[in-house]
């Protein structure tokens, strides 16, 4: 299984559904389950928008551990998602829980699966792969 390291409170904002565009400067191929990591620094807790921490009321944060799967669907020029039609509403939630600057793209997820117990696991930059055993602990939590 394909993984993402994000910082926290990004995270656990995908966790729980309240983010559902990762936004990079790369673009991603793959399509299917991806598991959340929740990075172990702490820089995104300074950081984060007001509308983070409204969104994360009475929620547990996690650190260092997969906290969740999602199902990629989609990936799209930042640009091109603020400018279709019926979707607006949408990306101006997102908004606060991104960077849709020019030249980023937004990775669309949906489904996403809050693990019950968050498996302790070192995080990688980029997209990489679960450990075989670690990714045995996240399916029997789907």
């Amino acid at each position: 299984m394909k993984a993402i390291s994000l910082w926290q409170p990004w995270a656990t904002l995908m966790a729980i559904h309240a983010k559902t565009i990762e936004t990079r400067h790369w673009p991603i191929k793959h399509r299917g389950e991806l598991a959340i990591h929740a990075a172990q620094t702490k820089e995104g807790m300074r950081i984060a928008s007001p509308e983070c921490w409204e969104a994360l009321k009475g929620i547990t944060i996690d650190f260092g551990a997969i906290v969740a799967v999602v199902d990629v669907y989609d990936c799209e020029p930042t640009m091109a998602l603020k400018l279709k039609a019926g979707i607006q509403h949408w990306i101006a939630a997102e908004q606060t829980f991104g960077d849709f600057s020019d030249g980023r793209y937004g990775w669309l997820t949906r489904n996403p699966i809050r693990l019950q117990t968050p498996i302790p696991l070192r995080g990688q930059q980029g997209l990489w792969e679960l450990p075989p055993d670690i990714e045995a602990s996240v399916r029997a939590q789907l």
